[in-house]
């Protein structure tokens, strides 16, 4: 099953304290709620997936798409929280964007991951439907939006583009299939 890993082309967090400060150059991702009410992180990522690019060939489909990232600091204090990945609705600019600018998103997640307390390795998010839209041309790609807990004190700190030594950056890993020939149940016997 053949298999591509992209890099995301827009990497980028904004912090409801820091609302009309742009977070693009950094080399971590934050979500949650940091130490009080109205200071919340989100981060917004893009990948280059639209239709047909990235496609291994014309006789393959997407079979999975798995978005992962890498926990570089963990504050949850006990118990777990979820992450979780919403689809934007509208373009944003990586070099502009901020909290009071950030662009609309789905309320519903695509997918979600539970985190507990100390865990650092990686997650997982399955973003297999959301992909093939996207290459189906069925949905535009204006890219994903990651939030956490916002309600209590939680951050999370993810791998960047730039990340410390051990960690991985954002990936959008794609696995395909091959297609399947459907034969014709008719059989032509030459006459």
């Amino acid at each position: 099953m053949p298999k591509t890993e992209l890099s995301p082309i827009k990497c980028v967090y904004i912090a409801q304290y820091y609302s009309d400060r742009n977070f693009a150059q950094e080399p971590a991702l934050f979500v949650c709620r940091y130490k009080n009410a109205g200071d919340v992180y989100r981060s917004l990522l893009q990948f280059p997936l639209s239709r047909s690019p990235g496609r291994p060939g014309p006789a393959s489909v997407l079979d999975r798409a798995l978005l992962k990232l890498d926990v570089t600091r963990n504050d949850i204090p006990r118990g777990s929280i979820r992450v979780s990945v919403h689809k934007v609705w509208q373009a944003w600019m990586e070099s502009t964007v901020n909290w009071l600018t950030q662009p609309l998103f789905s309320i519903s997640p695509e997918s979600s991951c539970p985190v507990r307390a100390g865990y650092t390795g990686s997650l997982e998010f399955d973003l297999t439907d959301l992909a093939r839209s996207w290459q189906q041309g069925a949905l535009s790609n204006y890219g994903l939006l990651l939030a956490g807990n916002e309600e209590h004190n939680r951050l999370l700190s993810l791998a960047g583009r730039t990340p410390p030594p051990g960690h991985k950056p954002p990936r959008l890993e794609l696995e395909y299939k091959r297609k399947s020939v459907v034969k014709s149940p008719c059989h032509n016997s030459g006459f």
